[in-house]
This record gives structure tokens, C-alpha cells and sequence, in this order.
């Protein structure tokens, strides 16, 4: 664990070195949880869905208030989803059908109205096991214990809370650059 915490540390250490302000994309997951708590940016980015099954703002939104950070939000739509999508397909240059595209698509653009660079924990929930669909409440030994030793850790160092009665199970791949032409 000690490891793991020197490596996540010191790579968001380099990825800090900027000349303009650094930002955080934030969900309910321990990827992007983890990110933010080390990095401590001013501004912090979460991205809702209109009657959708996921919330993760309002966890997020108790990590930034308890951090102090300024917690920025949006809630897309449907409507507005698909509208846009186009223009999404359009900017990554092949079809891509990673559901992700969606919410990332809409934190870059809200991060970029205050930030030029944004970091992300994008990917690490699979390594952290930090959703329903990476183990959260799975019955193998493998991922509950690397789930308990990481929370312990981050427990220790008071970097985040994660509410531990949280069932519902998020898309991965929150977080991403932010894109240039928003």
C-alpha cells in the first residue's frame, strides 16, 4: 500500500507542474477521489445525469465541501446528450462506444470555462476496485482485500470518506485532458 500511495502521489506531483491552473475531475469513485485529495485543487468538475440511476455529485460534492474546494457541477439530459453527440463522435476521430464519452465530454467543456489543465483518476477504479462492477460488494477475496487495504490507507491519511452502504455502480472512465476547443 505504501507503494501504491508513493506512486499515485509523485505521478500527480509531475502531472501538477503547470504555469496555469489545475483542475480535478471528481465522481463518487476512488480514482477520482483519490486524485483530488492529493492534488487539492481550487477547482473541482462533476458532471449529473437528469433522470438517470447515477448520482455521483452528491458524493463528490461532500468531498469538495470537505476539502474546500470549489465544486463545479452540471446535469446533462438525454436531449441535450444526443444533441451533442455528434459533435462528441466528431472530435475523437473514430466511432467510439465507450458510454464514457458522454459525461467526459461535458466535464472537459465545463473545466475548460476555468481551467486549462484537469487531472483525472481515469481508469484506476478497475485497479482500486472501486465500484459495484470492479468488486465493491463481490465475494472474491482478491478484490475485498485490496479494497479494505486501500480504504484503510486513505482512511489513515483522512484523504476521502466513501460511504460504504453506496450500491449503485457507475460507467467507467471518469476523467479525461480537457479538450482544447471548448
Amino acid at each position: 500500500m505504501k507503494a501504491i500511495d508513493e506512486t499515485v502521489t509523485e505521478s500527480i506531483r509531475l502531472h501538477n507542474v503547470a504555469d496555469v491552473p489545475v483542475g480535478s475531475f471528481l465522481s463518487e469513485g476512488v480514482d477520482s477521489s483519490y486524485v483530488t485529495a492529493v492534488l487539492k485543487p481550487k477547482e473541482v468538475f462533476s458532471v449529473n445525469f437528469a433522470n438517470g440511476p447515477f448520482d455521483e455529485a452528491s458524493v463528490a460534492k461532500e468531498l469538495a465541501d470537505e476539502k474546500g474546494l470549489n465544486f463545479n457541477v452540471e446535469t446533462v439530459d438525454g436531449d441535450e446528450a444526443f444533441h451533442d453527440f455528434a459533435e462528441m463522435q466528431y472530435h475523437l476521430d473514430e466511432p467510439d462506444a465507450n458510454p464514457s464519452v458522454i459525461p467526459l465530454w461535458y466535464l472537459c467543456r465545463m473545466a475548460r470555462r476555468k481551467v486549462t489543465v484537469a487531472l483525472s483518476g481515469e481508469g484506476a477504479d478497475e485497479l482500486f476496485a472501486g465500484y459495484v462492477n470492479y468488486g465493491m460488494h463481490t465475494k472474491k477475496r482478491g478484490h475485498q482485500g485490496v479494497r479494505q487495504r486501500l480504504e484503510q490507507a486513505a482512511t489513515r491519511r483522512a484523504l476521502f470518506a466513501r460511504p460504504r452502504h453506496q450500491e449503485a455502480a457507475k460507467l467507467p472512465g471518469q476523467g479525461a485532458p480537457v479538450h482544447p476547443h471548448r
